[in-house]
Formats: structure tokens, C-alpha cells, sequence
């Protein structure tokens, strides 16, 4: 049987919210995709959340190996990362840290004002009124 020398930790490929660099203030689902030949456990893997420090929730192998975060919490902005306190199954650590900073969105869209109008049904019941079975268009100005 012929072994391989695995000496090298995990390599960050990105770090990041389904919104890239912007989140919520809570809830939010964080993911790591690492480049990785031997493997990943979540409770090896962690993330720096300004001073917290959180297990992964999972570690998965799909074409690179990605682990994910749920339910992560930010202050009014933040940073995130992965330090060489993650490792591999062998107790590589990561070979070099990664550090993303969060905005975090706490401000809801301001609807600024809506407009819905029948677009055509099959008979008007009343001018001006739209009924069941009717089309309807909705045109709403936001400002986010």
C-alpha cells in the first residue's frame, strides 16, 4: 500500500454571507469553501466573529470542501474569519488566515408609496374595481 504526506492545512478559498459581504443583524447562515485533500470536521473548523469564536455547524465534501455556519449574529458592523486554530482531520491548521468584513444592514426598505391597478379580467364587475380572476399590476417605489 502506498501512503501520501499530508503536511498541509486547509486553504480558505472564500468566506462570505449568501449576500456577499452584507448581512442581517440575526440569523444570518455564513460559508467557508476550503481547498482540502484529506478532509474536514466541524468540530475542527471555527469562526472568529469580532471576539466570539464559533463551531461550525457542518463540513461537507462537494467539489472543494464547505463548511456553514447558521444562525450567526453581528453587531452594527463586523468582522469574520478563519484563523489557524481551524484544522484538518490530521491536526493541519490552516496554512493562512482569512479576514472578511461584514456590513450589516439593520435599516428595513421604506416603501414610498404602491400603486395597484386591474389589468383586465374576463367582465368588469365595477369601474375601477378588479374582482377574483382578475390580472392586477403592482408597481411599489422602495428606497433601500
Amino acid at each position: 500500500k502506498e501512503l501520501t504526506l499530508d503536511d498541509k492545512g486547509p486553504v480558505v478559498q472564500s468566506l462570505g454571507t449568501s449576500a456577499g459581504t452584507r448581512a442581517k443583524p440575526s440569523g444570518n447562515i455564513i460559508t467557508a469553501v476550503f481547498d482540502e485533500a484529506t478532509g474536514l470536521s466541524a468540530d475542527d473548523v471555527f469562526l472568529h466573529v469580532d471576539s466570539s469564536k464559533i463551531t461550525a455547524t457542518n463540513c461537507r465534501k462537494e467539489t472543494n470542501w464547505v463548511c456553514i455556519w447558521n444562525n450567526v449574529n453581528f453587531g452594527s458592523s463586523s468582522k469574520i474569519s478563519i484563523e489557524s486554530d481551524t484544522t484538518d482531520v490530521l491536526a493541519n491548521a490552516v496554512s493562512e488566515a482569512k479576514t472578511v468584513d461584514i456590513f450589516v444592514d439593520n435599516k428595513p426598505p421604506v416603501l414610498r408609496n404602491i400603486s395597484i391597478e386591474a389589468v383586465g379580467g374576463l367582465v368588469q364587475a365595477f369601474p375601477g374595481f378588479f374582482k377574483i380572476g382578475d390580472k392586477i399590476a403592482v408597481l411599489a417605489n422602495l428606497t433601500e
